[in-house]
């Protein structure tokens, strides 16, 4: 597909190169990981609207994570012994503890 040519006006023509000590490279690397966004985007952003970009908050916290870490460990194991003829079908004990993990999961997410 042919892209669309930009009005003379709005063509970035103009390459700025600046120098970064230690510590605001640093900063910068934060500011970049914190709004998941390029140096270019942060830059032109303070240059035009005086403000940083907003930080993007993750998805889901580090206990939502973990929580889904157990339901795959969970899941692994008993399709392993399903596969090793170990056992026919999952325990119905086992599934509604994997159902509650997943619905503490979901209302997390969607309570974003």
């Amino acid at each position: 597909m042919k892209e669309k040519k930009l009005p003379i006006e709005d063509k970035r023509i103009y390459e700025i190169k600046i120098r970064l000590n230690r510590e605001e490279k640093h900063k910068l690397d934060q500011v970049l990981t914190d709004c998941r966004t390029h140096a270019p985007d942060v830059f032109r952003r303070l240059l035009m609207k005086n403000n940083f970009p907003k930080a993007k908050s993750p998805m889901l916290d580090i206990n939502t994570y973990y929580e889904l870490r157990k339901i795959g460990v969970n899941v692994n194991q008993y399709v392993k012994a399903v596969h090793q003829s170990k056992i026919k079908e999952m325990d119905i004990a086992v599934l509604n503890e994997l159902n509650s993990l997943l619905k503490i999961i979901r209302s997390r997410i969607i309570s974003r």
